[in-house]
């Protein structure tokens, strides 16, 4: 890999920001004292940072940082084009509602009810290598979904969907990323249930969670 016989094509799964000061917003946990611990709740996480967790909060408070969630380096050079939105066969959005329709089983099934699971749309990407070394790339799917009203903050961008690809000098591919209702969902306190929000829900498309390559929006329900 460091003399080029291999592409690299791993990229971050967490942010590394600047300085250990930049992690206040949760606390570190350390592993070493909780095992000769004899406090029932030393093991307890409260999650004050609320959906805001890694890129989330560094995003929502715009915050530079060393290298962000997604980043990898390579070889060659890729971009991202052709962005589009369809709405699945079996959905039409003028019917989409906003909470999820009651399940028939009396007995929950895993994963809650299926609905949730149901694919209401479908994004696409063509992924092209326009470097001179063959290689993987690895688009990566953000939504920005509708904020709840009145409620708790919602992040800037969430990842939906990642896909590797290897493409050679010049090559190009096009990408799919399925979004099932739980994608596009919060979960609302009060209703106790994942709702589907009000407005235009933003997608970003690119190669991590700060190098987006396209921008566009649509209406999920209506």
């Amino acid at each position: 890999m460091l003399y080029g016989a291999v592409n690299p094509s791993g990229h971050l799964p967490y942010t590394i920001a600047k300085q250990e000061s930049d992690y206040s917003f949760a606390d570190i946990t350390n592993s070493s004292e909780l095992l000769n611990t004899t406090n029932p709740n030393a093991w307890q996480s409260d999650f004050k940072e609320r959906l805001l967790i890694d890129y989330r909060h560094f995003d929502y408070y715009d915050l530079p940082v060393q290298y962000e969630f997604g980043f990898g380096l390579s070889y060659t050079t890729f971009n991202l084009s052709d962005v589009s939105v369809a709405a699945a066969d079996n959905a039409s959005p003028s019917a989409i509602s906003a909470q999820c329709p009651s399940s028939t089983s009396q007995i929950p099934p895993p994963g809650g009810n299926p609905a949730l699971w149901q694919t209401l749309y479908t994004i696409s990407a063509c992924v092209t290598n326009t470097g001179s070394t063959a290689g993987s790339a690895v688009p990566q799917l953000y939504l920005g979904l509708p904020a709840p009203s009145n409620e708790d903050v919602s992040p800037v961008k969430v990842l939906r969907g990642f896909e590797k690809v290897f493409l050679q000098p010049g090559g190009s591919k096009t990408v799919t990323f399925p979004l099932m209702r739980r994608d596009l969902s919060y979960w609302n306190v009060e209703a106790q249930e994942w709702v589907i929000g009000d407005g235009e829900a933003k997608v970003y498309a690119g190669f991590s969670s700060r190098d987006v390559r396209s921008e566009m929006g649509f209406m999920v329900r209506g």
